[in-house]
């Protein structure tokens, strides 16, 4: 039952009770005397109140006086014997005849050590003369033992137990009491007098009998109260003179009572009443709990003997009954799990052992369903949550449990999402199968919707009374009834025992599996090194290959015949002793990334040849990976690209003395030219009259037409130069898209009339952000374009400029309606040097390219469009000021 804190069984507040010392109450029942003794001289140090009542001694005339002052010698004996011959670490009983004010008495003396005291409680009784009569309680105990020993079932061991308790006491109820897994107690027989109402069947919460109290019914069997309603009498003194501490009167038979527990009694109508603890196992398995509401009811020693034997022989008869059926259950089980251990042995999976057989996991236990979470793939059997629902399961299992078996039957306290699915799944049995993944077996159990009857509202268990905060224990026990939900039939242990040697066998298969699995992948492994040594051996390349942590397994003997390092010198990091010392570091550094980052491995760095020599290698190395994803090993490959290398260096010097003489030369040329220009001009601003003065105009013209060609030319060939050499330099500024095509346009516009075209923008008129260039650069690339577009529109045709969003981007176009280009010339228009061959050589040929490598070094994009007999568009993007803002840049085409 729930114990939570709005529900029947609650604890409330309970601390109070749990912690109430009712071992040192200081007090005992004033049925009897208790006498204190200091051994070995048997001095009494502490006496109950009531002594002089029963002896006819006052408490100070006993105080500090041997045993002997008034006990005779014969009666005195039997307890020096107890004293010898046993450690009384358990009550020991005789009998003594002392003197009393009324005469001889006879009592039951009972002795024991406890805590360091040695303790004498002196009971009263009277024997009786009729031999009949002494002898009838003990003839019907023994009736009463041959029936609980006869008994098949544990209903009848209880309705014989609690019959033969009644008719040895003569209490109005005997009833027997069980205890669930949480406290709560249950009334699974009863014996009463018929004016009682009945009992059978109620339950009661836990906090009826508190901690300690449960404690003290393990060590006692049998506990009486004759009279709750009789005072109680102290111990003087309070303290135990030797400790100075209050005694402990955990096994004394006449420890007073609870005052907390004399009120519960009194609140239930009982005016006496006796305990005997049923003991399965070293657990409080339950009670034979004894009531009398008519009056006080005193049961002789020798009865509650008796009474204890049946209390014990019940625990044992109930033990072995139950545990005859849990044997039953136990090789039901055995069982059926030899038969899944079996087919899990023959199976080529597992899994299929447990699943795709008869007897398969849903019928191990009674249960709505079952599922196998393994290996990324849940397999259900009967009635069970998503798999959705049950991979959230097993995250919530990861993250909250530890034990390799678990079990609830109610899931959904513990995972609240399990609410969903109760009607399937109120209780679970999960077997983890991996301590590193995510492995389950799991069997669900449905809500079973119960009503449960209790003796009095257990949600109200206490009471505050009106002398302030103490806790009271409650009035009321009418009838109180519980719609149990949430929870399905609870796990047994045998089931949970069941669950544990299952594990075992799953975790043995799987572990077969993968010692199989890792036999075949060795085998795998071994055949696939021979086959890639045979092939890797025509590969005009150093192969290697690696294990998953990256450690060198495999060179081909290209490796061997180039480096002269063996297999073994190049194992671990053996093999960076090739690399060039300055490119160690770095490789090494590289490499580990790659390895950890499980990323393609691409360097180039120089080796260490045989004949002492280094030269440069690619080397690259990709990770392969299993059906799983992880990975098994690295294959790489170093590629000899010294010849490569040193070509490229040639080819930078070049680049490099072509620039510099390219430059001394646009220096040398650009001089003479700029002369030339502003000669001619001077000379055709003079005045050349005639003849021969329009003639010369003309040559002047020619001059002047030819210097600015090579001007234009100049400036094209240290372009291509900076651009081949990777040394092409741009400003980037934010400029307005409309600002730079009108500029553009208005540059070109007295070309397109003097033609007669038409030069216009068109299209987007929305405004445009800012677009990151270098304005010159960029009307350069207009100027190229639209020139061409001019050059080769016939006239009367038109050119039209545009510009509209990009994503992150502005995208320019050229529109013109010109002869267009035919489809075999449109990969080469961007090349250098490139003219198509049917048009007549009117420029260098790098127009287009330089156009390329300028919008390149932006980072931007340019492509044609273009239709014979339609025309063509040249699109080029630029990037958008907030989308591209980059410093100096340098880009190179291609």
């Amino acid at each position: 039952m729930r114990t939570d804190a709005t529900q029947p069984g609650q604890l409330a507040d309970l601390t109070h009770c749990d912690k109430e010392p009712i071992h040192i109450p200081g007090r005992i029942q004033a049925h009897g005397v208790l006498l204190v003794l200091r051994e070995p001289a048997l001095t009494l140090v502490q006496v109950s109140e009531n002594v002089a009542d029963f002896l006819g001694i006052s408490v100070g005339a006993l105080l500090g006086q041997p045993l002997r002052s008034f006990l005779r010698e014969d009666q005195l004996a039997p307890l020096l014997e107890c004293l010898h011959g046993h450690g009384l670490t358990e009550p020991v009983r005789r009998d003594l005849v002392l003197r009393t004010p009324t005469g001889e008495r006879l009592f039951d003396a009972i002795l024991h050590r406890h805590g360091g005291a040695l303790i004498l409680e002196l009971e009263p009784f009277s024997r009786q003369d009729d031999a009949a009569a002494l002898v009838a309680p003990y003839q019907q105990a023994r009736e009463a033992l041959a029936r609980l020993k006869a008994a098949t079932s544990l209903d009848e061991l209880y309705r014989i137990a609690a019959s033969a308790v009644r008719r040895l006491t003569g209490f109005d109820r005997v009833l027997i009491y069980q205890f669930d897994p949480e406290g709560n107690g249950e009334i699974v027989a009863e014996e009463r007098d018929a004016s009682l109402d009945a009992f059978l069947g109620l339950h009661y919460p836990a906090s009826d009998i508190p901690r300690q109290a449960r404690q003290l019914y393990l060590r006692n069997w049998l506990r009486l109260i004759p009279d709750a309603h009789r005072p109680t009498a102290a111990l003087v003194p309070a303290l135990h003179p030797d400790t100075r501490q209050p005694l402990d009167l955990s096994v004394s038979i006449l420890r007073a009572v609870s005052p907390v527990h004399i009120e519960y009694l009194n609140n239930l109508g009982l005016r006496a009443s006796m305990s005997i603890s049923l003991i399965r196992a070293n657990q409080l398995w339950g009670l034979i709990s004894c009531g009398n509401h008519q009056g006080p009811k005193h049961v002789p020693h020798d009865l509650r003997v008796a009474c204890e034997l049946v209390g014990q022989v019940l625990s044992l008869r109930i033990s072995l009954l139950e545990e005859a059926e849990f044997a039953r259950e136990r090789m039901r089980l055995r069982w059926l799990t030899d038969r899944l251990t079996e087919q899990m042995a023959v199976a080529v999976d597992f899994r299929d052992g447990l699943l795709r057989h008869q007897p398969n996991l849903g019928e191990l236990f009674e249960s709505s369903g079952a599922a196998l979470c393994f290996g990324g793939e849940c397999s259900r059997l009967g009635r069970t949550p998503s798999e959705d629902e049950l991979w959230a399961l097993a995250r919530w299992l990861d993250a909250n449990v530890r034990l390799p078996v678990f079990h609830t039957h109610a899931l959904s306290r513990l995972f609240p999402a399990a609410e969903r699915y109760k009607d399937m799944a109120s209780g679970l049995l999960a077997i983890r199968v991996s301590r590193h993944q995510s492995h389950y077996v799991l069997w669900f159990r449905p809500e079973i919707i119960q009503t449960v009857t209790w003796g009095g509202d257990p949600r109200k268990p206490v009471e505050f009374g009106p002398d302030g905060p103490r806790l009271h224990p409650r009035k009321s026990f009418a009838r109180w009834k519980e719609l149990v939900q949430d929870q399905s039939r609870p796990w047994l242990a045998q089931e949970l025992e069941a669950a544990h040697e299952l594990r075992r066998a799953i975790m043995d298969a799987d572990l077969k599996r993968q010692v199989l699995h890792e036999q075949e992948a060795r085998a795998e492994a071994e055949e696939a090194r021979r086959l890639l040594a045979s092939l890797t051996e025509a590969i005009p390349q150093m192969v290697w290959s690696t294990d998953p942590l990256g450690n060198p397994d495999f060179y081909n003997s290209l490796w061997f015949e180039k480096t002269g390092c063996s297999l073994d010198a190049a194992r671990g990091q053996g093999w960076a002793q090739v690399l060039h010392p300055e490119d160690r570091q770095r490789t090494l550094h590289a490499w580990l990334e790659a390895t950890r980052t499980v990323r393609d491995f691409d360097i180039e760095h120089r080796f260490r040849m045989v004949d002492g020599s280094y030269r440069w290698q690619l080397s690259r190395a990709l990770p392969v990976r299993g059906p799983d994803g992880q990975v098994t090993r690295w294959f790489g490959t170093s590629t000899d690209i010294d010849d490569q290398k040193r070509a490229e260096e040639e080819r930078s010097r070049a680049i490099l003395a072509r620039e510099e003489i390219l430059a001394m030369v646009s220096h040398d040329l650009k001089n003479p030219l700029g002369v030339i220009l502003l000669s001619t001009a001077l000379m055709r601003r003079s005045k050349l009259e005639g003849e021969q003065g329009e003639q010369l105009r003309g040559h002047l013209e020619k001059v002047q037409r030819a210097a600015e060609r090579m001007n234009s030319l100049i400036r094209d060939i240290l372009d291509l130069a900076r651009i081949e050499a990777g040394h092409f330099f741009i400003e980037p500024v934010p400029h307005p898209p409309f600002a730079l095509m009108d500029e553009a346009i208005e540059l070109l516009l007295p070309l397109a009339a003097q033609k007669g075209l038409r030069l216009e923008r068109y299209g987007w008129s929305e405004p445009l952000g800012p677009v990151s260039c270098d304005r010159e650069r960029i009307l350069q690339v207009f100027s190229n374009l639209l020139g061409n577009a001019i050059k080769f529109t016939p006239a009367g045709g038109e050119v039209l400029v545009s510009a509209e969003p990009g994503e992150g981007s502005v995208r320019f176009s050229v529109k013109d309606t010109g002869p267009g280009i035919p489809p075999e010339q449109l990969p080469h228009l961007f090349d250098r040097y490139w003219q198509a061959r049917d048009k007549a050589r009117m420029g260098s040929g790098l127009g287009l390219f330089i156009s390329r490598g300028i919008i390149a070094a932006h980072g931007g994009h340019i492509w044609v469009d273009s239709t014979v007999g339609v025309g063509s568009t040249f699109s080029f993007t630029l990037p958008l000021e907030s989308a591209h803002d980059r410093p100096l840049g340098t880009s190179q085409p291609g």
